[in-house]
């Protein structure tokens, strides 16, 4: 479906796509969002139906897990869990194909931003965000997204690491 919209998958698995007119396309401008509570200290059920409670202890391995990552391992922002029709005015606003927007599995795959740091406030992880785009960090700051879902993947030698963020 991509290949007929102009897009061509490389070696790598990437997908570029070939602008006839380069000057006519504009990347869309970014910016950091700050403050963004991702994650608190609880008992939560994960989307597959598990229950298990967090303490402060693993908010603090996920801390040190995100700052041990590095470059090979960003923990991106994506907007997740949403509608089709949502999904299809994003993949217009970005003038991308919706396949972007929405991920193989049609769950709100495409990076959005990624944490820039990771810190916790209490009993509440707290991060910032770079390369978010101007009208997505709008609607964060203004409220329109007043929930996530944190991925979270954990590791039997080094504990609980946030794996995406998604905008609920």
């Amino acid at each position: 479906a991509l290949e007929s919209l102009g897009w061509k998958q490389d070696d790598s698995g990437l997908w570029h796509r070939l602008v006839k007119n380069a000057a006519s396309f504009q990347a869309t401008k970014t910016r950091k969002v700050s403050g963004v509570e991702v994650f608190a200290a609880g008992t939560w059920t994960s989307s597959e139906g598990e229950t298990k409670s967090w303490s402060a202890e693993d908010l603090d391995r996920m801390i040190e897990n995100f700052q041990a990552s590095g470059e090979s391992g960003p923990v991106h922002l994506k907007v997740g869990h949403s509608s089709d029709e949502f999904n299809q005015l994003v993949a217009k606003a970005l003038g991308v194909p919706l396949e972007l927007v929405t991920g193989e599995h049609g769950k709100g795959q495409m990076s959005l931003g990624r944490m820039a740091s990771l810190h916790r406030r209490d009993n509440v992880l707290v991060a910032d965000f770079e390369s978010v785009p101007e009208g997505l960090a709008d609607l964060i700051e203004g409220g329109q997204y007043f929930a996530v879902s944190a991925e979270i993947e954990i590791d039997d030698e080094k504990g609980p690491r946030l794996m995406a963020v998604s905008l609920l």
